[in-house]
């Protein structure tokens, strides 16, 4: 799902709102004005075995989520600014086993907006390859290696 051409438009590829128990099982996301995925205000949401691809803002967009697992996704060749952007309050939230790779933008790899944020993120298992960000992550924090390569 998403558009042929990178163009500019009003919102992600997918876009949730006050939702819950939601799975996204096997997708493509792709080549969309803005992020590949946007979650706001949701709880208990699984994005299973899914590509978010050449997106022009970046991958991900999480405002104010819950229980968010993201387990064996691929984000590559994303462009545009932050490639994961999490604003308010997150908590619960998980990327498991997910490949990052030749994604770059003028921002972070992970940018939070929030001060809370950050301690309700957790990294596992993934691959970091061939990236250009100015930072990993925002603002400056340790991330566990929990078995995450950087190449």
């Amino acid at each position: 799902m998403g558009h042929t051409s990178a163009g500019y438009c009003m919102g992600g590829v997918v876009r949730f709102e006050n939702c819950a128990n939601i799975i996204l099982e096997s997708c493509d996301f792709f080549g969309c004005g803005t992020y590949g995925i946007e979650l706001e205000n949701c709880e208990n949401i699984e994005i299973v075995d899914t590509v978010i691809r050449e997106c022009t803002y970046g991958g991900a967009n999480l405002t104010d989520i819950i229980g968010v697992t993201f387990r064996n996704c691929t984000f590559i060749r994303n462009e545009g600014f932050d490639l994961i952007n999490l604003e308010g309050n997150i908590a619960d939230t998980t990327f498991q086993s997910c490949n990052f790779e030749s994604n770059s933008g003028s921002g972070k790899l992970f940018k939070f907006e929030g001060r809370e944020s950050r301690y309700g993120l957790f990294i596992n298992d993934c691959t970091f390859k061939k990236n250009a960000y100015k930072a990993l992550i925002s603002p400056p924090h340790t991330i566990d290696t929990n078995f995450n390569s950087f190449k």
